[in-house]
């Protein structure tokens, strides 16, 4: 096959070389070809058809080898003194395309510090540099999205790239007449930033004063990559200095107002950032910022009506209080990105501060039925603990879930859970038991399991009506539900009232036949139930009969050995007990035992080890093992 394909490439007849070529490009795509196609000798041969008379040659040589590029594993291949030295030939090339795809063939190598070190030499940085100071046009462009791809990898390739002349071409630039070099210029920029070393090269008074040009320029979306640049800049104290000045900040309260809503969003972004610089408080928040957030909230844009959202609860800082709120609603808040990361963060102490005055509270409480299911369930989190029990049964399964998300992460926080699991909460939870979604099932569980650890809750609210609903779900057709019920079940045991309500002769009957479940997950919970059974001793004439130690001998010879670890595990803590040892251990158990000495899994038989030690000790036994088998 591969004399084949060498002799085709070596074909006269340019339409066959190339045909060949494409073919190569294509088994790429098929891993069971590739390694068949691809030998060091079919790479040689693609680099002499680099440097072919014939420049369609040259481009499908260059597509070809680009789809080599997708396989890391040819990378060290590729990428060799002979290739930096074709590379360097093609970047001069008289076509621009085929500079162009030089340009592309030389990115992937960024990602190897060998081979990085090996392609971009003077030889191979000159010419691309040279691109980047020409007139604009495809190669120009194709130079600077190397130039922003190296600001992914090291800070030494970043240091080669980014010389004087270098930022000083992309300061001209973001001056250009088209606007799409300058939104180009800006992104260079703005991924620039998370690289500390090249601050006091790039950031200098001329570059700031050309990005903040940009904030006023005549195409938004040029605009909208200057405001990102101030939005990153926050995040870093040296370029925070710089950028951010007393005439930008009154520009960013301007564009609040502007006609595009994706500069509107990134201006509310800014806004928040700011928080984190208590020195430019006085400056972002007059008495008036408040009233045209909450204009916001009413916005045509669906990002900025949520990002209004979020900018107002990210207004928790001590001293903005009194500008911020008057006595409202005590919100559960937290980040609309992760329901659970605001929990824990540095506001934790002030979460229960009234922050809003009621215009934005009436205003937030329309957001609740607002047409985007996204803005519905911002709304949710701001106000979940006086309206969450409605969002619960919001139309839109997205909402239903927030709902649950939410309630679920606010568990951790006592003072929460007070305000929020009212008896409509509860009584939602109960119901969302029945709930057709497999997924609204399990949160519902989770939430009821972790109110178990607030006894007012419980006692105030618990329903003995869900008893049968948790029962159904012991054998529900989705196995993490079932998983689940038996997780609430455990739960209920550190309840005495509650455990003498469920653990009927009918809940220990299914647990039972969950020891027999196909699914190796609800076999590990049902004996993990039944070892938490075992700290009540009221419970053990009930659940440990004859039945359930026949069911548990068997699982033994399970096909999961995570199932007979646990069925291991749950043996030896019977055996702790002294009223049961006795009616459990038997020779035909300890001869089970044994043989798992010998179990193919080194945590089985380890366990074997330990459980058959136990058996030992209490039939008085010598301990003594096969395990010097696995040695």
């Amino acid at each position: 096959m591969i004399s084949t394909i060498q002799m085709l490439l070596a074909d006269e007849d340019v339409d066959t070389q190339c045909e060949v070529l494409d073919a190569l490009a294509v088994s790429m795509d098929h891993t069971d070809l590739y390694d068949q196609m691809v030998t060091p000798d079919i790479i040689l041969t693609i680099h002499t058809k680099l440097r072919d008379d014939n420049t369609r040659v040259q481009t499908q040589a260059l597509k070809t080898l680009a789809a080599f590029m997708a396989h890391n594993d040819l990378h060290s291949l590729i990428f060799n003194p002979d290739m930096t030295s074709t590379i360097q030939e093609l970047l001069t090339n008289e076509d621009k395309h085929i500079q162009c795809k030089a340009l592309v063939i030389l990115t992937p190598s960024m990602a190897h510090s060998d081979l990085y070190v090996l392609m971009f030499t003077p030889g191979i940085i000159s010419p691309i540099h040279n691109k980047l100071r020409d007139s604009l046009d495809i190669v120009w462009m194709q130079a600077l999205t190397t130039l922003a791809a190296s600001m992914a990898h090291s800070n030494d390739l970043c240091n080669l790239m980014f010389t004087p002349g270098i930022i000083s071409a992309i300061h001209n630039k973001l001056r250009d007449e088209f606007w799409k070099v300058r939104r180009t210029a800006l992104k260079i920029l703005a991924t620039s930033m998370a690289h500390n070393d090249l601050h006091d090269l790039i950031f200098n008074p001329d570059m700031i004063s050309a990005i903040h040009g940009r904030l006023v320029d005549e195409v938004d979306d040029v605009q909208c990559e200057a405001l990102d640049i101030l939005a990153v800049s926050m995040a870093h104290n040296d370029l925070y200095d710089r950028i951010v000045t007393p005439d930008i900040i009154l520009t960013i309260n301007g564009k609040l107002r502007h006609g595009n809503g994706s500069v509107r969003t990134l201006a509310l972004k800014i806004i928040i950032a700011s928080l984190e610089h208590n020195d430019i408080h006085s400056l972002i928040f007059k008495p008036d910022i408040t009233s045209t957030i909450q204009q916001l909230l009413a916005d045509e844009d669906q990002d900025v009506r949520c990002q209004a959202l979020v900018t107002l609860i990210a207004s928790m800082h001590n001293e903005l209080y009194d500008l911020m709120s008057t006595p409202g609603v005590i919100s559960a808040i937290h980040s609309f990105e992760n329901p659970s990361s605001f929990y824990g963060s540095q506001h934790t102490d002030d979460l229960y501060k009234p922050i809003f005055t009621p215009g934005i509270v009436s205003a937030i409480h329309s957001k609740l039925r607002d047409k985007h299911w996204k803005v519905r369930i911002q709304a949710l989190i701001t106000l979940v603990a006086s309206l969450g029990h409605k969002l619960l049964a919001d139309k839109d399964e997205n909402v239903q879930h927030q709902a649950l998300d939410t309630l679920v992460a606010s568990m951790d926080h006592s003072d929460l859970c007070n305000q929020i699991f009212t008896p409509g909460i509860i009584s939602a939870m109960h119901s969302k038991l029945g709930s057709k979604d497999w997924g609204v099932r399990i949160k519902a569980l989770k939430i009821l399991v972790a109110s178990l650890d607030h006894n007012d809750l419980y006692n105030q609210n618990f329903n003995p009506d869900i008893i049968p609903t948790i029962q159904w779900l012991l054998v529900d057709e989705d196995p993490d539900a079932r998983c689940q019920a038996l997780v609430t079940l455990v739960a209920f045991l550190n309840h005495s009232i509650l455990n003498g309500l469920i653990f009927t002769h009918e809940t220990i009957y299914i647990i039972h036949s969950n020891l027999r479940d196909k699914y190796w997950r609800v076999r590990i919970q049902a004996l993990k139930t039944r070892v938490a059974s075992l700290n009540h001793n009221d419970l053990h004439n009930l659940i440990f009969n004859h039945d359930m130690v026949s069911a548990i001998q068997g699982i033994l010879a399970d096909d999961h050995e995570d199932v007979r670890c646990q069925a291991l595990q749950t043996l030896e803590a019977i055996m702790a007990h002294n009223d049961l040892s006795g009616h459990i251990i038997n020779d035909t158990l300890i001869s089970d035992i044994w043989a798992l000495q010998n179990d193919l899994d080194d945590n089985v038989w380890l366990q074997a080890v330990t459980t058959f030690n136990s058996a030992s000790s209490y039939l008085g036994l010598s301990s003594h093992s096969s395990s010097s088998t696995h040695d």
